[in-house]
């Protein structure tokens, strides 16, 4: 029996008369189970790209062609179920997310590179 059925039925076990009015006052754990219950989700506010490919904004350019790949063999038109058009999306997800990485890479000796920050010293391949 759930939690609302259970509320339910002690308040109508009640020998009060349930009318409109008292039918607030005689639930006091209602607004507890509502609470409880799902919501709907929350809208997804991640660029289109990471949407399609499924993918953190936290990635590097490894992560956004292994996606590509799974998507590719779920949306190439020459596979079962591909279509054109899901397939140039994908492609197009891929393009952005790359050009995207490439802009902030994850590796921190690359990230500094790319914002000109001096980068740490070279190891030797002796030593």
């Amino acid at each position: 029996m759930t939690l609302f059925a259970q509320a339910l039925e002690g308040a109508l076990s009640q020998e009060e008369d349930i009318g409109e009015a008292a039918c607030a006052p005689a639930l006091p754990g209602l607004d507890a189970i509502l609470t409880a219950l799902p919501r709907e989700a929350p809208p997804d506010r991640r660029p289109l790209w990471a949407q399609e490919l499924d993918l953190p904004l936290a990635c590097d350019g490894d992560d956004v062609r292994r996606a590509f790949r799974r998507l590719a063999r779920k949306t190439h038109p020459d596979c079962h179920g591909g279509s054109h058009e899901a397939f140039l999306r994908a492609v197009e997800a891929r393009d952005e997310a790359l050009a995207t990485v490439r802009e902030t890479p994850a590796r921190p000796e690359s990230r500094a590179f790319a914002t000109g920050q001096p980068q740490p010293p070279a190891r030797s391949v002796y030593a």
